[in-house]
């Protein structure tokens, strides 16, 4: 590629698709997120905005300096970061689908059918949604006459993960209330 290095391998992963999946490789933070783009960038005098550059398909190659930049800051190779060719790094959480491309099941290899799902599940992530609750609804299969919009996805996301904490509660809350026998048994003494 002329003025910078990365291609698409043979799969059809593009250079920005395996950094993205590189970025969920790393370690997550207390609320389950990678690593926040600025600050790799920050940390490894990567230009400000090359990440968010790269994924919104702004950019689609980065000089060989800034190369191995990326690969120091996500930890992986940089011949596979450029290529494809080697073993890809494990991602540490869900992978949701980089955003304005179409989520491919990897199990199935069948094309999102609703590419606003997979935006719809990149905003939920950096807003703090519950990777089980994402991931139940990328998982979910619906037959829709249209894509919905990301905000509906979103809700659908959201209304999912109170689902689950509701759910939690009510196990956690079964398996500590008492049985009618044991009250009893307290009032008397036993």
């Amino acid at each position: 590629m002329p003025h910078g290095v990365g291609s698409t391998d043979d799969n059809g992963n593009t250079f920005a698709s395996r950094v993205w999946l590189a970025w969920h490789a790393l370690p997550r933070n207390e609320k389950g997120r990678p690593p926040r783009q600025v600050q790799l960038e920050r940390d490894h005098g990567i230009g400000q905005g090359t990440f968010s550059r790269l994924f919104s398909g702004y950019i689609k190659a980065v000089e060989p300096a800034t190369l191995a930049k990326m690969a120091q800051a996500l930890a992986t190779d940089p011949v596979w970061l450029v290529s494809g060719r080697g073993t890809p790094p494990t991602p540490t959480g869900i992978v949701p689908p980089m955003p304005g491309t179409l989520y491919v099941d990897r199990r199935t290899e069948v094309a999102e059918p609703y590419p606003n799902r997979g935006v719809a599940a990149s905003i939920a992530q950096a807003g703090g949604v519950a990777d089980a609750a994402i991931q139940s609804v990328l998982e979910e299969s619906l037959e829709l006459p249209e894509d919905p919009p990301a905000l509906w996805w979103i809700d659908r996301m959201r209304v999912r993960e109170l689902t689950l904490k509701s759910q939690a509660r009510s196990v956690r809350f079964a398996d500590s209330t008492p049985t009618p026998r044991s009250r009893v048994a307290r009032a008397v003494g036993d």
